[in-house]
């Protein structure tokens, strides 16, 4: 779910194509009502400077969407939140 909106691809050394900007290491969660999200998601600095690295953990409850798929209401806004904190902390 946190790298559902992000700029991701973890195959990209495999493909011979550039890397993404963001690497998240995630594990999800989640019972019926319920969509959980705690991970690192970091980010490469600029040459000469040091990568940054953003703990998020996201915990939702009380959801009325009972679908088990990524746009669950629960899984679309544990998302919302990795991308709005990555665009206040990373400035993306």
């Amino acid at each position: 779910m946190l790298p559902r909106h992000l700029h991701v691809n973890r195959f990209a050394g495999a493909l011979g194509v550039d890397a993404p900007p963001f690497v998240v290491r995630h594990k999800t969660g989640g019972v019926t009502g319920t969509r959980n999200d705690a991970g690192l998601i970091s980010r490469a600095g600029a040459p000469g400077s040091h990568p940054a690295t953003l703990a998020l953990c996201v915990f939702t409850r009380d959801l009325t969407d009972p679908r088990w798929t990524p746009a669950n209401a629960g899984c679309e806004a544990v998302a919302e939140l990795a991308r709005l904190a990555c665009g206040h902390f990373f400035g993306t």
